[in-house]
């Protein structure tokens, strides 16, 4: 029983051909959308990365400008007449590089009664008031320093 095979007409060899060139075109495509993707994700890899340097870049920036204003004030120690006017220094520089509204100085007086006190020697954006309250500081003064001592 052999039976015979009709060879295939044209049109579906055709059919199969353009199937295959088809098939080729696609996985092409197909390649060509992950290559993109790739560069997408290394694009934004890129990004990311630009980002996190022009960050480090600003923080530097600033240590810089707080290392010199440290500096400019270790000058003042040697030179600096009026120690008033080092303590107002300090305390400028301090508030700058903590990036604070306020700041002050205090020295603690001790006393052989008592916890001792404080006493404010510079402040930087206070207004009277609470360079007033800060003048003095006990362990009564009701103030986190105050409890401190």
């Amino acid at each position: 029983m052999l039976k015979s095979f009709a060879r295939p007409s044209k049109s579906i060899l055709n059919l199969e051909a353009e199937n295959s060139a088809l098939r080729l075109q696609l996985q092409r495509a197909e390649q060509t959308i992950n290559n993109l993707q790739i560069k997408k994700a290394d694009a934004q890899e890129q990004e990311r990365a630009e980002t996190s340097l022009r960050r480090s870049e600003a923080r530097l920036e600033i240590e810089l400008s707080d290392a010199k204003l440290l500096q400019s004030i270790s000058s003042h120690l040697i030179h600096e007449k009026h120690i008033d006017t080092l303590y107002a220094k300090i305390v400028d520089a301090a508030q700058t590089i903590m990036q604070s509204d306020c700041a002050s100085m205090q020295v603690y007086y001790p006393d052989s009664e008592t916890s001792g006190r404080l006493r404010l020697l510079a402040t930087a954006g206070f207004d009277q008031e609470g360079k007033d309250f800060w003048e003095w500081v006990d362990v009564n003064s009701g103030s986190t320093c105050g409890v401190a001592l």
